[in-house]
């Protein structure tokens, strides 16, 4: 049962070989990495139609054949599978040319894309290089044009709250000189008149007869 199974997975991976061989070069197309193993499965095949080699996966299939009992495998897996299945075994020829040159199209078609696809690309940074540096140049003009106008600003504010400090200094001193310009005008003629009388009674001259009641006694040697 295991060699059987082991058959069954030697025919999965041939068919599956054969399959990539074809189809592998147009599948690189969407994933272009994939070329690589592609070229070694074609170099591969070459090499084994063209010396007759044995395909390790034949040999698998044969010895699990004859490990399971079977008897009369000596056929290759294409002679046995493909030809006279697929085509006529006359066929074998243009069969194999028609593959090489889907292999060949596939190939050039994968040049082409990759070709179109860096000059698309180097278009495109250049292009977004080029958007990226003209938006860098306008980011800064920008930002300049913004510090100009902020420092502007900053200067006219300075020099706004300078005049405003200097409009106040010199309306406080005005303030201050009309505060103490009528005190300093008022001279002694100028005196209200009560202040004046009161002035001279409490240090002006007295008359130089003294009045009675302030009179000083008599002297009793004297008699007056």
């Amino acid at each position: 049962m295991g060699y059987r199974m082991l058959v069954t997975l030697a025919l999965a991976l041939h068919f599956g070989f054969l399959a990539y061989l074809v189809l592998g070069g147009f599948l690189a197309w969407r994933w272009p990495r994939t070329i690589w193993p592609h070229l070694a499965a074609a170099s591969w095949a070459v090499l084994v139609v063209a010396a007759r080699l044995a395909c390790p996966l034949t040999y698998l299939e044969h010895w699990a054949r004859r490990r399971a009992g079977e008897s009369g495998v000596g056929q290759g897996f294409i002679d046995r599978y493909i030809e006279g299945v697929v085509y006529p075994e006359r066929y074998a020829a243009l069969a194999q040319t028609l593959v090489a040159v889907l292999i060949l199209i596939s190939w050039l078609g994968l040049a082409h894309r990759l070709g179109l696809a860096h000059r698309l690309g180097l278009a495109h940074r250049l292009g977004l290089a080029h958007r990226l540096g003209l938006a860098h140049r306008l980011g800064l003009a920008h930002r300049l044009g913004l510090a100009h106008r902020l420092g502007l600003a900053h200067r006219l504010g300075l020099a706004h709250r300078l005049g405003l400090a200097h409009r106040l200094g010199l309306a406080q001193r005005l303030g201050l000189c009309r505060r103490l310009r009528p005190a300093h005008r008022l001279g002694p003629a100028q005196e209200p008149a009560p202040r004046i009388r009161a002035a001279r009674q409490a240090t002006g001259p007295r008359s130089c007869r003294p009045d009675r009641e302030h009179r000083a006694p008599p002297d009793p040697s004297t008699g007056r």
